[in-house]
């Protein structure tokens, strides 16, 4: 079963995919988040727990044209005919933040910043929100 560690959300951006020091395939990521993303392969499929690297390019300067490469070390967490999903390992900082500030410059919020909140909690927001609702809706007649 796979157990994500955060949200995913579109995001599409070409990769490369690594085995070892090898290149294997360039595709494109259909969905993607801090902790891991999803990624069409064609015809190429992997087994469940493979080790693989995803290379994505960052751009330093786009006055200068710049670039920056990086590899972050993944692991097949399930695969479809459409594609993989993976789930990123530890990395070095330097990498993970880079992935951070490559989906933040994409508009991606992380899911570090929402609040997980209980059932309880989520009704009784749901509550709060209709009494304000009803209150303004009365306010404006």
């Amino acid at each position: 079963m796979e157990h994500r560690n955060g949200k995913r959300l579109p995001f599409n951006i070409e990769v490369s995919l690594y085995q070892g020091d090898s290149p294997v395939v360039s595709c494109k990521t259909c969905n993607a988040g801090v902790s891991g993303m999803f990624i069409e392969t064609g015809h190429q499929s992997y087994k469940k727990n493979t080790m693989l690297e995803v290379e994505f390019v960052v751009e330093l300067s786009r006055r200068f044209r710049r670039f920056r490469r990086y590899r972050l070390p993944t692991m097949v967490a399930h695969s479809s005919k459409c594609g993989i999903g993976l789930m990123f390992l530890k990395s070095e900082s330097e990498v993970a933040q880079a992935w951070q500030k490559l989906l933040q410059r994409n508009n991606f919020q992380p899911l570090a910043t929402a609040k997980v909140v209980s059932g309880r909690k989520r009704r009784q927001l749901a509550d709060d929100q209709a009494d304000r609702e009803a209150l303004a809706v009365s306010q404006n007649i």
